[in-house]
């Protein structure tokens, strides 16, 4: 099983990306990328079908494990595919209330199973095999979506939709706040809009790395054509960072005295080359 699982993912991480970097609307996005899961999850039932679990544990694992966080995925663009297509095209104020009503109503769902919601952020494990085990399904009241990945008994258990569900709704609630914050930046200073959305981010690395990425992007000549200077970057950064680099000449001195001057560069040279085996086993 293990294989095929993560097989799976590999070719659903790829596709999704693939959706995800395509110039299309948020609606068109979700709605190919809901159809990509579900042909995932489709392969991923005809697979248990015919596949006897080793062991309960491992039968835990599957259900609480791997099946919530492929269907959370679905559940989450379906979810942003209705939120998107009955959003309102009126003013910032229309909208503003629109989507504070959809946090509302997961503030209502995470309250209604705030019991089972406790149990699994604190990793309990004594009910696992009430929960996550088949035909010991019981009677709940959850908000089934995609009921073709619950109603079977042979792929479903008493609790791992309710699981997906909330792994779909955590990232849902993270979706509308970052939409009201930028409505907000816009609403109060529009023509920093994208600027504004930038500076959520902090630079937690040492200053003296930010200034080696500034001259290095400075001296490639790949922004503006190689009409920036070195300030206009500086000044960018710290902007979009949220930090005060002081005299960046003075940085750039200690990069010179350095043993090794692209300390930081090397870095993310390996960096990247880790990334990019990860994803290849």
């Amino acid at each position: 099983m293990h294989n095929y699982i993560k097989q799976l993912n590999k070719q659903l991480k790829t596709s999704l990306h693939s959706i995800e970097r395509k110039n299309i609307g948020p609606i068109e996005k979700s709605e190919e990328s809901a159809g990509c899961i579900d042909e995932a999850l489709t392969s991923l039932k005809s697979f248990i079908s015919n596949y006897t679990f080793f062991d309960k544990e491992e039968e835990i694992y599957f259900f609480k494990h791997i099946k919530p966080e492929i269907l959370s995925k679905l559940i989450y663009h379906e979810k942003i595919y209705n939120i998107e297509s009955n959003r309102p095209l009126g003013n910032l104020k229309t909208q503003e209330t629109f989507l504070r009503n959809e946090l509302d109503k997961l503030t209502f769902f995470f309250y209604e199973n705030k019991d089972f919601y406790r149990y699994w952020r604190t990793q309990g494990k004594h009910l696992d095999d009430r929960y996550f085990t088949r035909y010991n399904k019981m009677n709940l009241n959850l908000y089934v979506g995609s009921l073709k990945y619950h109603l079977d008994n042979n792929f479903s258990t008493s609790h791992d939709y309710l699981l997906a569900e909330i792994l779909a709704n955590d990232r849902i609630s993270i979706f509308l706040k970052n939409e009201l914050e930028l409505l907000l930046i816009k609403e109060e200073n529009p023509q920093v809009f994208s600027m504004g959305i930038l500076s959520r981010f902090k630079w937690t690395g040492a200053k003296i790395f930010l200034n080696e990425l500034i001259y290095s992007l400075s001296g490639s000549g790949m922004i503006n054509n190689g009409n920036c200077g070195i300030n206009e970057l500086k000044e960018f950064f710290e902007k979009i960072f949220d930090i005060d680099l002081g005299d960046i000449y003075s940085g750039f001195q200690d990069i010179k005295t350095r043993s090794n001057p692209t300390k930081f560069l090397d870095m993310l040279k390996d960096s990247l080359l880790r990334k990019l085996s990860e994803d290849n086993n």
